[in-house]
């Protein structure tokens, strides 16, 4: 049963993450990883609703593991800072990994709050 939840969570968030990726892409016109950005961004955001909420097992199996583990990308964020480390971007690398951390502990903290 753990594995269907994770799973099938897995598979909305994956989804969701590929949408809302071409949806940035397609609107945002600029050189820099915007999309994986905001996508983990977000999601460290709802991962502090969820951890707020304090539901069980069966929940955060679905949701957290599987929903938000699918939408958010770590592979996807690494690969975008070895290609601006190969670009020699580091002023854009610097910014990427500052906002990436800082912005993300921050989120999951408001979402905590709310």
């Amino acid at each position: 049963m753990n594995l269907l939840l994770v799973g099938g969570g897995a598979m909305v968030g994956a989804s969701a993450r590929y949408g809302i990726s071409n949806l940035v892409k397609k609107y945002v016109l600029i050189t820099f990883p915007i999309a994986t950005l905001v996508i983990n961004l977000l999601g460290c955001f709802l991962m502090g609703l969820l951890l707020a909420q304090g539901w069980g097992n069966s929940a955060w199996l679905l949701l957290g593991t599987g929903v938000l583990g699918g939408f958010t990308t770590f592979s996807t964020f690494m690969n975008e800072s070895a290609m601006l480390i190969n670009a020699r971007q580091w002023g854009r690398l610097i910014t990427y990994l500052l906002v990436s951390y800082v912005g993300g502990w921050g989120l999951l903290w408001l979402g905590l709050q709310i």
